[in-house]
This record gives structure tokens, C-alpha cells and sequence, in this order.
């Protein structure tokens, strides 16, 4: 289906979007272009309408009071009817825009102040509604296969190759020529099937030898690793070349002979990867730890060489020892970010019920020579209890306070922790009145060693927000940032809610203030 076509189709728009304003701005231009458009503010109100109408198109707004928009998706993924949804969010986000595409929305769309935001928002519009359709023929297609392969019970065997992915392929493989195996009505077994993987075997219940099969090659990356064998016992009478499998059958098992070498290809990719990883962590671990023995020797000289010599030195030989000693002091303190950074996957997590008040008090007190340095005041609003682990949380919040206070130019920096609460998570903001960030920072910001300014004017490594990141990936979550040049930044951080862990702490902490 083209653009054109698309339009001739389109009819019914509904518009998700809690600014009032700006909903109607979108309204009244699409309707000029044919839709009837209906306005939802919030989630809930959004979903209420699905169950009352049919639409052709969602505009879905991220960030709104109660139900954000990822949270819209993953209830019309489960419950609702299928449509194209284009998710917007005031900020440009690449893993946002990823989670979003993988939770069902047809595309994303950052809003931008400019007078064309309308005119390109309809254009995607028409793109998105054409290329559903053309993704919806395929996934038609598809139900229908799954339709013949759940008849065979095969759909299970694949689902379990699924389940087990992260576990040992053996245990898949053979969980799969169990379940591939016809079960029929009068409970006799008329087959069995063989899988072979290489100089393995993985056979179903009740496997005999038989000269009659049909045979299935597996592939692999182009190379052939392995055969699917259907096996019939053999005829009472004269073998016969002709075994009974339809058509049907026979395409169906080389989708599953496909599907298995498919398996097997990412488990070995995967496998690739986690010892790939593993090593460099290694090397990143031990070339860390080795570069801080002569670190300390340049240090250990340099202060020999002050305490010795210092009154004979000139002025210039001074400068040059306390460089010196400068540099040893900042190249040690890279080495033990980049020493934390490699480690933070090779230590496991201790996941335990915490009241995040608690932690941040913890940080608030490990930093308590910046922030009466810096006169900063930290406000500590009502915070929830989280499913985490301590250590990892204390970085977090540690690193987020620190570059507030650190990255501000204010005479009196400051601090306010909060959250708001949506229907699937807890968003925990950190906002500060520091010097802020351009837009198309907010993203590069987050990547190790990308310092937005000079080493001059802002101490630091770069490494601190990669840290944060990584550590909300182990936990679940997100992390992002809104930002404007000198007008601060908000830290906003996602937490699964966890009932296990409201349940230890019983509720939130108190609200806190501190200078």
C-alpha cells in the first residue's frame, strides 16, 4: 500500500497528549487533511476510548500524569486492537525510541518548538499508516502459520527453544524433539524424532532405528551443523518409498529444521559474546589494576622529590612537580573509574527491598565536603522503596548528586529529589539549577568518556553517567535527561515497581530537607 492510498483510507485519529494546546493544534490540522480526531489527556482516558471506537491511527504522548505512554503500548499489546501508533516524546531518546519500536509502536517522532512540526508529523503519519499495513498482511500470514504448526505441536517445541535460550541448548534441543514428535488420538506412537547437532543426538521418548524417515537439514550461518529426522517404524510389508507426510507437513518441518538452526546460531553468537565480554572485562580489570603500582611510585617520588629538594628548586622545577603530581592524581582517579566501569557486570547483585530515602541520605553524608563547600542545599522529597542493590543504588545517587553540585555555577546550588508514580513504575527525578546542556547532548552524555567541556573548567573522567546507565540496565530500568543551556537539568529514572519490596519496607520515607 502507498502514501496515496493510505490517505484515501485514513479516517479516525486519536490524539494522546496531556498539553491541552498542543493537542488541539494537532487536531485541527489533521483535520483539514480528512480525520476525525478525538483528544485523550491522560492514558486511561486514551484506552477508554479504544473500547468504544475504531481507529486508524494513535498519536501517543510518553510522559504523562499516571500512565506513561510505553505503559499505553504495553496495554494495547495485551488486550486491545491492533493499530499504528507513532509515540512522541519532548525529548529525542534512542533507547526510548527502541523500547517503544519493540513494544509495538509503527514509529517515533520527537516534538520540536517549529512552525512544520504538524506538516511532518502528518507526513510520518501517512508513512506509518502505510507501512502497518503492509507489516499487518505479514503478520496475517504468519498467524496462519502458526495456526498449522500449533496443530502439529510444534509452536510449543519452538516456544521452548525460547524459554531455555539463556540455559544450556541441550536441554532446548531436547525439550524440542519431544514436543516435535505427533502425539495421536489413539496414543500410539507412529513416530519419533532425531535431532542432530554436530556428533550430538537429541532423540524424543521412545526413539527406534528405522530405515524410513524424512530427513531435514539444519543450517547455520549458510553451513549445514545438523539434520532433523522424522522416523516411521517400518512397514509390515514391502518398504515403501512414499512416507505418509502431506505437503503441508513436509514445508512445516523444514521451517522447524530452519527455526532450530536459527537457535543454535544466536546461542553460539550469544556465547561469543558473553566470553568476549568477559575477557575484556578481564583485561580492563587487570590493565587497571597494574597501571596504579607505578601511579603510585610517580606520586611517591614526586612528594620525595617536594620534600627533599623543593627549597633548591626554582619557581618553573616547582611547577612542574606539582603537574606532575596533578596529572598522577587525575590518571589514578581514571584508572578506578574505568576499574568500576569494567566490574560492574562481573560482580553479581545482591537484590534486596531499600528505602531509596536511605540511600540518598547515605549519599547526601559521603558527600558532605562538597556540599558544605559549595553552601549546596539538597531537598529529599517522598521517595518509594525499591527492589535493588545497595552498593550499585549508592553510586547512582552519589554521582547524580555530585555532578548537580559540580556541573553549577549558581552561588547556591541546588538539589530536589522526588518522584512521580505511573501505573508500571516509579520515576525518581534528580533537577538542579546547574549550567544544563544542549539537547543533542543528552544523549552523548551518557557514553563513557564524552565530557561536554573541557578538563579546565569541570574536573571528572567521564565516566560517571555511563556508570549510572549501566547500573539502571541491571536493575531494569531507564535512565534520561531534560536539559536546557543555563537552565539546569532533570535526571529522571526508571524503577519497575516491585510488590515484594513495598511489602518489606511498608510504603515511602519521610520528606527531608538539608542544607
Amino acid at each position: 500500500m502507498n502514501e496515496d492510498s493510505a490517505r484515501e483510507s485514513a479516517r479516525r485519529l486519536l490524539i494522546v497528549e496531556d498539553d491541552e494546546g498542543l493537542a488541539r493544534l494537532i487536531a485541527v490540522h489533521f483535520r483539514k487533511s480528512g480525520f476525525e480526531a478525538d483528544i485523550a489527556s491522560d492514558g486511561f482516558e486514551a484506552l477508554r476510548l479504544i473500547d468504544k471506537n475504531t481507529y486508524d491511527l494513535m498519536l501517543l504522548d510518553q510522559r504523562m500524569p499516571g500512565m506513561t505512554g510505553l505503559e499505553v503500548l504495553a496495554r494495547l499489546r495485551m488486550e486491545r486492537p491492533r493499530f499504528p501508533v507513532i509515540l512522541l516524546s519532548a525529548y529525542s531518546c534512542e533507547e526510548l525510541a527502541v523500547r517503544a519500536l519493540q513494544m509495538g509502536a509503527t514509529d517515533y517522532m520527537t516534538k520540536e518548538p517549529d512552525v512544520q512540526f504538524c506538516h511532518k508529523l502528518e507526513q510520518k503519519a501517512f508513512q506509518a499508516m502505510s507501512r502497518f499495513a503492509e507489516e499487518d498482511a505479514k503478520w496475517t500470514q504468519v498467524q496462519a502459520l502458526r495456526q498449522r504448526v500449533s496443530e502439529l505441536g510444534c509452536l510449543y517445541a519452538l516456544e521452548k527453544l525460547f524459554d531455555v535460550v539463556e540455559g544450556s541448548p541441550h536441554n532446548a534441543l531436547q525439550a524440542a524433539a519431544d514436543v516435535i514428535n505427533p502425539n495421536h488420538e489413539d496414543g500410539e506412537d507412529r513416530t519419533c524424532v532425531v535431532i542432530r547437532i554436530g556428533k550430538e543426538e537429541y532423540a524424543s521418548q521412545g526413539a527406534f532405528a528405522s530405515p524410513r524417515m524424512a530427513t531435514y537439514d539444519i543450517y547455520a550461518r549458510g553451513r549445514a551443523i545438523g539434520l532433523l529426522e522424522i522416523r516411521f517404524p517400518p512397514a509390515a510389508e514391502k518398504p515403501s518409498d512414499e512416507l505418509p507426510l502431506s505437503m503441508e507437513e513436509h514445508d512445516l518441518m523444514r521451517s522447524v529444521a530452519d527455526r532450530i538452526g536459527h537457535f543454535m546460531d544466536f546461542w553460539q553468537t550469544e556465547q561469543r559474546l558473553r566470553e568476549s565480554n568477559a575477557a575484556l572485562e578481564e583485561y580492563a580489570y587487570v590493565a587497571s589494576h597494574d597501571l596504579q603500582a607505578p601511579l603510585q611510585k610517580i606520586e611517591s617520588y614526586v612528594d620525595l622529590l617536594t620534600e627533599d629538594y623543593g627549597p633548591q628548586l626554582d619557581e618553573q622545577a616547582q611547577h612542574y612537580l606539582k603537574v606532575l603530581r596533578s596529572s598522577a592524581q587525575s590518571m589514578r582517579k581514571l584508572v578506578r573509574d574505568v576499574l568500576a566501569l569494567s566490574r560492574l557486570d562481573s560482580d553479581g547483585l545482591l537484590l534486596k527491598p531499600h528505602e531509596l530515602s536511605a540511600i540518598v541520605l547515605l549519599a547526601k553524608d559521603n558527600l558532605s565536603d562538597i556540599l558544605q563547600k559549595r553552601a549546596a542545599v539538597v531537598t529529599i522529597h517522598e521517595l518509594p522503596c525499591v527492589m535493588g542493590d545497595e552498593t550499585r543504588l549508592l553510586q547512582l545517587f552519589q554521582n547524580l548528586i555530585g555532578n548537580a553540585v559540580k556541573f553549577n555555577d549558581s552561588e547556591e546550588p541546588r538539589v530536589e529529589i522526588g518522584v512521580e508514580e505511573s501505573a508500571l513504575s516509579w520515576w525518581v527525578y534528580v533537577r538542579d539549577n546547574g549550567i544544563g546542556m544542549k539537547k543533542e547532548d543528552t544523549q552523548r552524555v551518557f557514553l563513557p568518556f564524552k565530557r561536554l567541556h573541557g578538563k579546565g573548567k569541570y574536573e571528572g573522567t567521564g565516566i560517571g553517567l555511563a556508570l549510572c546507565r549501566k547500573i539502571m540496565r541491571q536493575h531494569g530500568g531507564a535512565i534520561e535527561v531534560e536539559s536546557r543551556p543555563g537552565a539546569g537539568s532533570t535526571f529522571w529514572i526508571e524503577f519497575p515497581k516491585d510488590g515484594e519490596a513495598e511489602r518489606a519496607v511498608g510504603g515511602t520515607a519521610q520528606a527531608i530537607t538539608m542544607e
